[in-house]
């Protein structure tokens, strides 16, 4: 005999499979002041300065002001961390 999902079972599953919301670039780009911040820790962190290093790993690992990736988040927190 086969059961049938509980309510909240049924309700993630068909949230999970539901065809992902079309999205534009006005959703896509990071606010201007977010992409600024970026660029300006950026400018910090390659100068070698440990807490801007943290920050901009930070923005990567969330996607804040950049897009978010973990591969350079990691590098930026090992080049912070390496500073102690």
């Amino acid at each position: 005999m086969v059961r049938p999902l509980p309510a909240f079972l049924a309700f993630a599953f068909a949230a999970s499979t539901a065809a992902p919301a079309a999205t534009s670039a006005a959703v896509q780009a990071p606010p201007p002041a977010h992409a600024a911040r970026a660029d300006e820790l950026r400018a910090r962190a390659e100068q070698g300065d440990a807490g801007a290093q943290l920050s901009l790993g930070l923005m990567y690992a969330i996607g804040q002001g950049v897009p978010r990736d973990y591969a350079q988040a990691a590098a930026w927190y090992r080049k912070a961390a390496e500073q102690g």
